[in-house]
C-alpha cells in the first residue's frame, strides 16, 4: 500500500481536514466573544498558537491510533480484517460537512446579510425615531496598565461629543454617565433614570503599537443589542478619530438620525491633530479639568499648553486652554484683566484654525462676557449651541449669563432646564436649576430638586448652600438659614459666596458683629477676587464704618457680579449723607436709559435707587414720571423670594411722598412673613418712624427677629450647627488656600 493510501485508510487526511476547519470556527468565535469576556488581547494568539501545536498532535495520534469497538489501541496491535476506520472516517465526514456548513452561514450572514453600515444582525427591530436618544456609559480600560485610564476616558469623552453634535440624537453629558462607572444596575433601570432609549458600552485596550476598541450598542427597552464592533487598529491619532467617525455614523443610522452633507463632511474629514503626543496630552489635560477645582484647572493648563506646543494646528486645545484660564476668575478668584490676556491669544487662534468649532464659540462667549461684551457674549453662546446642540456645559453657561449677566431670569430657568435634562446627575447642574427655578418662584419643583440633592449626594455643599438661599430670600427664616449654610461651609471651607451668604443672613437677623465676621472671612478667602472688594464694604458698613464701607464699595469693578450691590449700598449712603445728585448721576452714569421715556422690566428693577435720588433731589415731578411706569412691573412680582418685589414698591412710594400706599406695601410684606434688620437698623422710611402703624409692624418684625436668634443660639448650644473651620494659608498670587 501506498503512502497516501495509508493516510487515508487511517483517516489521517481526514483529521487533518477537521482539524483545520474547526481551529477555522474556534478562532472566528474567539474573536467574536473575547470583548464581551473582558478577555486580554494576547489571548487570541495564545489560542492560535496552542491550535498550531495541537495539529502535528492530532495527526501523529491519528497515524499511530486507532478507534475499535474495545477503546483506542495501537494501530499495529489492529488486525487489519477487524478494522473499523471505514466507519469513524464516515463519521469524521459528517463533522466535516457540520463543520463547513456552520462557517458556510457564519461566512454568508457577515458578508451578505450584515448591514454594510456596521449594524449587527443581531437587531431584532429598528429603534423608532422616537427613541432618538443615547447615553455613552463609562468606557472600561482593558489595557494592562492602571495610568492608562486617562487615555480611556479620553476616548469615551471625545466619542461623546463627536455623538453630541448631532441634532436629532439626545446625547446625556459626560458628567451624568460617570455617575454608572462600575454599576450593578442593568441597562433598563440606566436608561430609565437618563431618560433614554439606547446605551452605548464598550472598552480600550492598549498592547503595544495597537489599540482595541470595541463597543456595543444596546436598546434599553428590550435589552437587545442593536449593534456591536470591534476595531483593532494601529496606534496613531489619525486612527483613533477615524474609529470615533465610524462608531459615530454607525450610531446615527442605528437611530435613524439625519446628517447634513457638512456635519457628515465634518466628521468623516475632520482631523483635530495627527500628533500623538498632543492628543495624550489633551486627554490628560481634560482628566485634570473634569475635578473642576483651582488645581485641576492649573494642571489643565500645563497639559494643555504642552498639547498645543506639540500641535500648533490643534483647535480644540487652544480653545480648552483659553476656557481653563477664564474658569480660573471664577475658581482661583484671579484678575479678571490677566485671565482674559492669557486666554485670547488661544480663543483667536482656535477660531483661525477651525471657525466651526464649538468648543472656539464657547471659550469666545467666556472671553467676551468677562470683557462685559453683553451682545458678542449672547451671539457666541447661541452660536455654541447651534453647532453643538446637546452641550449641556454650554447651555449651563448660558443660562448662568442670561441670570446674572442679560438678567433674564425666565430665560435662565429655561436654559437650566435643558442642561438638567441632558445632565441630570450633574450635582453642580441641578443645584444652579433649582436656583433658577426659585428666582422665578417655581418653589415646589426647586424644594424637590434640592432635597433629593441631598439625599443622593450628601456631601455636596451646593445643595445645602441653595436651601439655605430658600429659607433666607423665600421664607425669612434666617435662624434656618444660617443652619444650612454652616454646612454648605463645614463641607466647602474655602468657598467665598458660602461665607458671604451666611454675612447676609446675620446682617438681616441683625447680628452685626456676626455678619461683619463672615463678610471678613469671604475677602480672605479670595482676596484678590473680583468681589472682595464688596465683601469688605459689608463688613466696615455693618459696623458703621461709613468712610470705610465708601472706600471699599466705590473699588468695586463692573466685572463682579456685586457691582449693582455695590451701587446699591452707595445709593442708601449717600442718601444718609444729603448727597442724592450724588448717586442720580452715579446711576445715569452706569444706565443711562434710567432717565428716559421706556422702561422694560429689568430696568423697572433697578430703577428703585434712581428713583428714590431723584425724589429726594427735589425733582418730584420727574420721580413721579419715573414711579407710574415702574411700579406696574414691579407691582406684578410675588411680594416674597428670591427675586420678588420684597419692599421695592414701599422705597417708591415713599419717596414719592405716597404714605398710605407705602404703609400698605410693608403690611402686605409683613403678613407675608416678612422681617429683616435692615428696615428698622438702617435708615430707611425715615418719614414713616413716627408712624403709629409703621411701628406696629417694626414690633411684629422684632418679635419675629429675637424668636430666630433665640432658636440660633439654641442650635449653637446643642451643637445643631456644623462647626466653622478656620481659613487655612492663602495663595499668594491668587489667594486660594492651598488646602
Amino acid at each position: 500500500m501506498s503512502f497516501f493510501a495509508e493516510l487515508r485508510q487511517r483517516n489521517v487526511l481526514k483529521v487533518a481536514t477537521a482539524y483545520a476547519v474547526v481551529s477555522w470556527l474556534i478562532l472566528q468565535v474567539m474573536d467574536t466573544v473575547a470583548p464581551a469576556l473582558h478577555l486580554p488581547p494576547w489571548t487570541l494568539t495564545l489560542i492560535i498558537v496552542l491550535l498550531v501545536i495541537g495539529l502535528p498532535i492530532a495527526l501523529l495520534f491519528a497515524w499511530a491510533f486507532e478507534l475499535t469497538p474495545d477503546g483506542i489501541k495501537p494501530e499495529r496491535e489492529v488486525k487489519r480484517a477487524e478494522s473499523i476506520t471505514h466507519k469513524t472516517g464516515r463519521k469524521l465526514d459528517f463533522i466535516i460537512i457540520g463543520v463547513l456548513v456552520l462557517a458556510l452561514g457564519y461566512f454568508v450572514s457577515e458578508k451578505y446579510l450584515a448591514p454594510q453600515d456596521g449594524i449587527s444582525t443581531e437587531v431584532a427591530s429598528p429603534v423608532p425615531t422616537s427613541g432618538q436618544s443615547i447615553a455613552v456609559l463609562p468606557f472600561e480600560n482593558r489595557s494592562d496598565v492602571a495610568s492608562d485610564e486617562f487615555f480611556t476616558d479620553g476616548i469615551h469623552d471625545d466619542l461623546l461629543t463627536q455623538i453630541s453634535r448631532i441634532p436629532d440624537i439626545k446625547t446625556i453629558s459626560r458628567t451624568s454617565v460617570l455617575a454608572y462607572r462600575d454599576t450593578t444596575k442593568n441597562m433598563r433601570q440606566i436608561g430609565e433614570e437618563l431618560g433614554v432609549a439606547t446605551l452605548l458600552e464598550g472598552g480600550v485596550q492598549r498592547a503595544g503599537d495597537q489599540v482595541r476598541i470595541n463597543v456595543q450598542l444596546i436598546d434599553v427597552a428590550s435589552d437587545a443589542h442593536v449593534w456591536a464592533e470591534t476595531y483593532t487598529r494601529n496606534m496613531t491619532a489619525e486612527n483613533i478619530f477615524a474609529i470615533q467617525t465610524e462608531i459615530t455614523l454607525a450610531i446615527a443610522d442605528a437611530l435613524r438620525a439625519v446628517l447634513s452633507p457638512d456635519e457628515k463632511r465634518r466628521l468623516e474629514e475632520d482631523l483635530p491633530t495627527d500628533n500623538l503626543a498632543a492628543l495624550e496630552a489633551y486627554f490628560r489635560g481634560k482628566m485634570y479639568e473634569n475635578t473642576a477645582t483651582s488645581a485641576g484647572y492649573d494642571r489643565a493648563i500645563a497639559e494643555y499648553e504642552q498639547a498645543v506646543a506639540e500641535d500648533d494646528e490643534f483647535a480644540v486645545a487652544h480653545a480648552a486652554l483659553a476656557k481653563s484660564h477664564l474658569q480660573q476668575v471664577y475658581f482661583s478668584g484671579r484678575a479678571v484683566e490677566r485671565q482674559v490676556a492669557l486666554a485670547r491669544p488661544h480663543v483667536e487662534r482656535a477660531m483661525a484654525i477651525d471657525a466651526d468649532l464649538p468648543e472656539a464659540w464657547n471659550a469666545l462667549a467666556s472671553l467676551n462676557r468677562n470683557e462685559g461684551k453683553q451682545e458678542d457674549a449672547i451671539q457666541a453662546y447661541q452660536r455654541t449651541l447651534e453647532l453643538d446642540p446637546n452641550n449641556a456645559a454650554g447651555y449651563q453657561d448660558y443660562a448662568s449669563f442670561q441670570r446674572w449677566g442679560a438678567l433674564d431670569l425666565d430665560e435662565a430657568e429655561r436654559l437650566f432646564a435643558r442642561a438638567y435634562e441632558l445632565d441630570p446627575k450633574n450635582p453642580g447642574v441641578a443645584k444652579e436649576y433649582a436656583e433658577a427655578m426659585l428666582t422665578v418662584n417655581k418653589v415646589e419643583g426647586a424644594v424637590a430638586l434640592l432635597e433629593g440633592l441631598i439625599r443622593d449626594h450628601p456631601e455636596y455643599p451646593g445643595s445645602y448652600q441653595v436651601m439655605g438661599e430658600y429659607e433666607r430670600a423665600h421664607l425669612h427664616q434666617y435662624a434656618r438659614a444660617i443652619q444650612w449654610f454652616r454646612r454648605a461651609s463645614e463641607l466647602d471651607p474655602q468657598n467665598p459666596d458660602i461665607a458671604f451668604q451666611l454675612a447676609a443672613a446675620y446682617r438681616s437677623l441683625g447680628d452685626a458683629d456676626s455678619s461683619a465676621f463672615w463678610a471678613e472671612k469671604a475677602a480672605d478667602i479670595a482676596p484678590n477676587g473680583v468681589n472682595a472688594e464688596f465683601y469688605r464694604g459689608i463688613a466696615a458698613i455693618v459696623q458703621n464704618d461709613r468712610p470705610g464701607a465708601r472706600s471699599h464699595f466705590s473699588n468695586v469693578t463692573s466685572s463682579s457680579y456685586q457691582y449693582i450691590g455695590s451701587l446699591v449700598e452707595l445709593h442708601f449712603m449717600d442718601m444718609e449723607s444729603g448727597q442724592p445728585e450724588v448717586s442720580v448721576n452715579r446711576w445715569l452714569t452706569y444706565w443711562p436709559a434710567l432717565g428716559g421715556d421706556e422702561y422694560d422690566d429689568v430696568m423697572a428693577w433697578y430703577s428703585v435707587c434712581y428713583i428714590d435720588a431723584v425724589a429726594a433731589a427735589g425733582e418730584d415731578v420727574e420721580a413721579r414720571r419715573l414711579a407710574a411706569m415702574a411700579l406696574p412691573r414691579i407691582e406684578k412680582l410675588p411680594r416674597v423670594g428670591k427675586a420678588s418685589i420684597g419692599l421695592s414698591d414701599a422705597l417708591v412710594q415713599h419717596a414719592i411722598h405716597e404714605q398710605d400706599a407705602a404703609l400698605r406695601s410693608i403690611r402686605e410684606y409683613v403678613n407675608a412673613g416678612g422681617a429683616d434688620a435692615r428696615i428698622f437698623g438702617e435708615p430707611f422710611f425715615k418719614d414713616l418712624r413716627d408712624d403709629p402703624e409703621f411701628m406696629r409692624l417694626v414690633d411684629i418684625m422684632k418679635r419675629r427677629l429675637d424668636d430666630q436668634r433665640a432658636s440660633l443660639a439654641s442650635m449653637e448650644a446643642s451643637d445643631e450647627l456644623a462647626p466653622v473651620k478656620p481659613l487655612t494659608v492663602p495663595h499668594p498670587d491668587t489667594g486660594i488656600s492651598s488646602g
